[in-house]
């Protein structure tokens, strides 16, 4: 193999992630200026869908995992996520709020992700809980569904913005509790273990100190 195809086999996971970013800003770009079409940013949609499966899956076959790659790929989420937010806010479609909440759950993903990992020598970039997988999907799909029901299905948007949000919500929060009493059973471990020593060590001086006083 040339050491052309070899770059290219390397990079390719890469290569797929910033596509990703490419096609949300042709997506959201396209719906700002022709609001109201759906089947453009369907298509566009699926293929960031496929995108987000497809670096991750060639990463694997050609065992092409780096720490950038899996950082750049979060990245990725995020900006599409991010951008495709701030798009349908400034139509009134999706409400501000859900956005702080996502940006929330990334911080908080990363962060934690990186103190368990820390902790436990994990070699992976980011440690996933099965609450927050689901939840992650969601946020993924919620930008798509709300344009699309929003003009074509209002009683499905309504129950997505009125009722489907707040479920959401609970999973996050559930996820984040989960994450949480995570980090703070590795906090507790240690302390555990030096309130040991300090009792084994107590007992040891309390021994000596009867025995010379026999």
């Amino acid at each position: 193999m040339s050491p052309i195809m070899r770059m290219i086999i390397k990079n390719l996971p890469n290569m797929i992630t910033l596509l990703r970013i490419m096609l949300s800003c042709l997506l959201n770009i396209y719906i700002i200026k022709n609001f109201g079409n759906i089947t453009i940013p369907i298509i566009i949609t699926m293929i960031i869908f496929l995108t987000d499966f497809a670096d991750g899956k060639a990463a694997r076959y050609y065992g092409s995992f780096t720490k950038f790659g899996a950082v750049f790929d979060v990245a990725a989420d995020l900006f599409y996520i991010t951008a495709s937010y701030l798009t349908l806010y400034f139509y009134r479609v999706l409400p501000i709020w859900f956005l702080f909440i996502i940006l929330y759950k990334f911080l908080e993903f990363i962060v934690t992700s990186h103190f368990i990992k820390r902790q436990n020598s994990i070699k992976t970039s980011f440690v996933f809980d099965p609450i927050g997988r689901l939840v992650a999907v969601i946020f993924y799909v919620i930008p798509i569904l709300s344009y699309i029901s929003y003009h074509v299905a209002q009683s499905i948007y309504s129950f997505t913005i009125n009722k489907l949000f707040y479920v959401i919500l609970v999973f996050a929060l559930t996820s984040t509790s989960s994450r949480l009493w995570s980090c703070a059973k590795i906090i507790r471990i240690p302390l555990q273990q030096k309130y040991s020593l300090k009792c084994i060590n107590l007992q040891k001086t309390l021994i000596k100190i009867l025995t010379l006083q026999k």
